[in-house]
């Protein structure tokens, strides 16, 4: 894995992101890239004012041009700290996810592959708004299957607070990844989820009321530590 000086060296962005830049990212997809959530990127970038934001282009780079010109509309006052990358090669990539200070989940269409290979790649913070179909709650389970509750907003405001916060404070930053990096193992093999999804079927064909399975109590939610370090 590249250090992250190589990682923005390889992307050709050394000259602006350096070791003491936050970094934030939101890699997925450009059609999940809503116009009304625009305004929290915005939010955010005003927010710290030294910060970027990167995003990968899509393979039709029409679709690029087009979310970049909507940007340069509706994120006018910190639209030059917006950044499209293209072609990642796949060290780039994992080597973007581990480096980047905070990566930001796509509303309200979510993250999936891209936040399972954040986590396995490193220990980067990700901040998501659950929508109320399953599409935008993926990201949002994931943390909650790591004990990671801080990082998951109620609404778009609190979004954006969440991620300033991760790019201001170290201490808060540190305990999120420490989280991260102490629990992913509990995201893969889940022999449980293959009883839950049973136990699910079974219930529906034979007409009984489904279980919530959402409000049990978890055997990960035994491991989780406080959310700052120990000092």
């Amino acid at each position: 894995m590249p250090t992250r000086a190589e990682v923005f060296k390889n992307l050709g962005l050394d000259t602006v992101i350096h070791d003491d830049t936050v970094v934030f990212v939101c890699l997925q997809t450009l059609f999940k890239l809503t116009p009304d959530f625009d305004a929290v990127f915005r939010n955010i970038l005003e927010r710290t004012p030294t910060a970027r934001l990167l995003f990968k282009s899509f393979r039709t780079k029409q679709v690029a041009q087009r979310l970049l010109t909507r940007m340069q509309a509706t994120m006018s006052t910190v639209y030059d700290r917006v950044i499209m990358l293209e072609g990642l090669s796949e060290v780039n990539w994992y080597g973007l996810l581990r480096h980047s200070t905070v990566v930001l989940d796509s509303y309200p269409f979510g993250g999936y592959t891209t936040s399972l290979e954040s986590m396995s790649a490193g220990n980067t913070p990700i901040v998501t708004l659950p929508h109320k179909l399953m599409a935008g709650r993926c990201t949002a389970g994931f943390l909650r299957i790591l004990g990671i509750d801080d990082t998951i907003a109620r609404d778009k405001n609190d979004y954006a607070d969440i991620a300033v916060r991760l790019a201001d404070d170290v201490d808060f930053r540190q305990g999120v990844e420490a989280q991260i990096r102490t629990n992913a193992h509990l995201l893969w093999n889940r022999k449980s989820t293959i009883a839950e999804w049973e136990q699910f079927l079974e219930e529906v064909v034979a007409g009984k009321s489904v279980t919530n399975l959402h409000i049990k109590r978890p055997e990960w939610r035994r491991l989780r530590s406080k959310m700052h370090p120990q000092g």
